[in-house]
């Protein structure tokens, strides 16, 4: 499966620490690793998003949720 880098988006106040890898054998798997980043104080909430070479599967998304005191 071929992930698509340039398509993954995050929610505002969140940063890539480690990206996924763009190629993903079957049977493997692959880590994306995402921080908030504490700029200011606030709730920090959104969807991770990302799509791959596959049709059938759409785009994914995934719900983040954070807070910063």
């Amino acid at each position: 499966m071929t992930l698509d880098t340039a398509s993954l988006v995050l929610p505002f106040g969140y940063s890539v620490l480690t990206p996924f890898a763009a190629s993903v054998a079957p049977g493997a798997s692959t880590t994306l690793e995402v921080q908030l980043d504490a700029y200011a104080s606030g709730n920090f909430n959104g969807n991770l998003q990302f799509t791959d070479n596959d049709a059938s599967n759409g785009s994914f998304a995934i719900s983040l949720a954070g807070s910063v005191v």
